[in-house]
């Protein structure tokens, strides 16, 4: 049986230490209005894209362009600094269930197993959707203390406020009704997912962008972005991982998909 075509898209706005891995797509996110291309890099700027508007959309002018130009089996995403762990020995976490070392190199390459080709395709083909960890918010501090929803976490930060969340709500109530429910939880709950990092079958990952930027470029066109700061105006990244986390958590309610954390 042929081993499945996965094309895990990695976000890049600098260089890095790549995997050397077929199952990895190298991605220059925001190629519109770099000085220079990035090497080892595809750029998302040819073909259907959304290049130009990096600077709210973040890593998902990567998924996009993905959705609108690439063909695969298995879609994935994960970022210059933020890979998946595929092997099977513990390792000490954070309190968001991640392994933080210093930086990346060939040495933690192998170390944890990122560019091992058999590795992956195994664990992929044996699963429709793939996605991190969930951790508790409740758990975690932030500039204004631990807080008991996922909004109140973000809100905390200051990366979301309630105009903004607001608009969101008021958007998918209208144009992704299937989802409201799951998003109005999620942003209720304390169980986090987020980062946009995920392995997923074609069919969900095509659901899973119609969902999305049916919400997020009705968002774009309608949001203010004067008097915000640089982190503020990433908001449509920012309410991607929201829009994930919900899809992602519709998808294991129905209970129809081989799902792993």
């Amino acid at each position: 049986m042929a081993a499945p075509d996965i094309k895990i898209l990695i976000s890049c706005h600098k260089p890095i230490a790549l995997p050397h891995s077929d199952v990895f797509y190298p991605m220059h996110v925001g190629a519109a209005g770099a000085d220079s291309p990035l090497a080892g890099t595809h750029p998302d700027n040819v073909g259907d894209n959304l290049s130009d508007r990096n600077f709210t959309y973040c890593e998902l002018t990567a998924q996009y362009w993905a959705w609108k130009n690439l063909d695969a089996d298995y879609y994935g995403m994960c970022h210059y600094r933020r890979f998946f762990y595929f092997g099977s020995k513990r390792h000490v976490t954070n309190d968001h269930g991640q392994i933080e070392v210093d930086r990346l190199s060939q040495q933690t390459i192998e170390e944890y197993f990122i560019d091992d080709t058999a590795l992956i395709e195994s664990t992929v083909a044996r699963q429709d959707m793939i996605t991190p960890l969930y951790w508790d918010v409740r758990n975690v501090p932030t500039p204004d203390g631990p807080k008991k929803t996922i909004r109140e976490h973000m809100r905390a930060y200051g990366l979301i406020d309630d105009a903004g969340f607001e608009l969101l709500l008021e958007i998918a109530q209208r144009v992704q009704p299937e989802y409201y429910d799951d998003i109005v939880a999620y942003l209720n709950g304390s169980r986090y997912l987020g980062y946009n990092c995920y392995i997923m079958r074609r069919e969900l990952f095509e659901r899973l962008c119609e969902f999305e930027f049916s919400i997020l470029e009705e968002f774009d066109r309608r949001f203010d972005y004067s008097q915000r700061t640089a982190t503020q105006r990433r908001i449509c990244g920012f309410l991607g991982e929201i829009l994930f986390s919900a899809f992602a958590n519709h998808v294991r309610a129905e209970g129809a998909w081989r799902t792993a954390e």
